[in-house]
């Protein structure tokens, strides 16, 4: 949440936040505390500008924070490489990002709703919150996508 409110402050805007800009120096902190500079894990950020209001953009980045965390925590075990890339996309009203990397595969039958960790939970919950809907597949590695409206609107059901 600092952070949000650090780039609130500097910005010209005191009202709104480009979360593609926060997304990459967010990344960019998570990769430095959990690998440091050992460049095993590379994190990189696709797509565009998108502008959220304050109401949005805290529980937006502590969602993405909780995610991005678990990528660089879970994905990679015992020093191997890989990439977490985020994505942020914005279309017809509906903001979407994504956390994506390239590790190993979420385990079978795996659900928030049964993790042992408070983490998840709370992502459901933010997701919740900013009317969203949370989605993840077990690719070569895991995605999880949020989907929201940026200005309100109806609340979605949380897909497993």
């Amino acid at each position: 949440m600092a952070a949000v409110h650090e780039r609130l402050y500097a910005s010209e805007q005191m009202n709104q936040i480009d979360f593609a800009g926060y997304a990459e120096a967010l990344l960019h902190e998570l990769l430095s505390s959990y690998v440091g500079s050992t460049g095993r894990i590379a994190g990189r950020v696709e797509g565009s500008q998108v502008f959220l209001e304050v109401d949005q953009a805290i529980p937006c980045g502590l969602i993405l924070n909780e995610l991005v965390s678990n990528a660089l925590k879970y994905a990679f075990p015992q020093g191997e490489s890989g990439e977490v890339v985020v994505e942020v996309s914005e279309s017809a009203g509906l903001v979407r990002f994504a956390v994506c990397d390239s590790g190993v595969r979420l385990p079978e039958g795996f659900g928030w709703q049964s993790s042992n960790s408070m983490g998840l939970p709370i992502v459901e919950l933010l997701v919740h919150q900013i009317a969203g809907k949370l989605s993840f597949l077990s690719t070569p590695g895991a995605a999880f996508t949020v989907e929201f409206p940026k200005q309100g609107g109806k609340s979605y059901a949380v897909e497993a």
